[in-house]
């Protein structure tokens, strides 16, 4: 798993070189990794840890609008239970990229199909729906820190779902 996402670092990086327009026009692609590590305990909660890490690469086929596909990887440990769980689907965004193009706001929503592994028990394949706003602050010129929330909610569950801050950075291929 590790020399996949080494791998993907490195592709994004090598990439992002050629880039040659502004970052949300037609034609033109994002590449995003973002992570996050949450912790719960207290009189609420049992003892629990996740790392959540996810992959969009989303491309503009009219301006301000991408579409593409999202990976999200998300283990977790605690007192009662621990899970691994890997999720593909696809995603829709819009970006706001007409009020400052060093900071580009956007809104994204999609699917994950995801299988997950709780306490070696066999794997369970569930959708996940997801909503996220966030903004992307452009550090150079083809790159930019992403800084996001995101709403989960598995649709076979009737449950609440989850709220997640993930940080991490963009590649502007244009």
């Amino acid at each position: 798993m590790r020399k996949f996402f080494v791998f993907c670092i490195l592709f994004a990086v090598s990439s992002m070189v050629y880039a040659q327009s502004p970052a949300v026009e037609k034609g033109n692609a994002l590449i995003s990794m973002t992570g996050s590590i949450s912790r719960l305990n207290g009189d609420l909660f049992s003892d629990n840890t996740t790392l959540s890490l996810g992959s969009d690469i989303c491309l503009f086929g009219v301006k301000n609008v991408a579409v593409g596909g999202s990976f999200q990887y998300q283990r977790s440990s605690g007192d009662e239970y621990k899970y691994q769980r890997l999720g593909v689907g696809p995603t829709l965004g819009y970006f706001f990229s007409d009020i400052n193009p060093n900071i580009i706001p956007y809104l994204s929503t999609g699917l994950l199909i995801n299988t997950t592994n709780l306490d070696d028990n066999p794997e369970v394949i569930r959708t996940q729906g997801i909503a996220s706003c966030g903004v992307i602050l452009s550090t150079a010129d083809h790159f930019g820190l992403n800084v996001k929330v995101s709403y989960r909610n598995i649709l076979e569950e009737s449950r609440r779902g989850t709220f997640a801050l993930d940080v991490g950075i963009t590649g502007m291929l244009y």
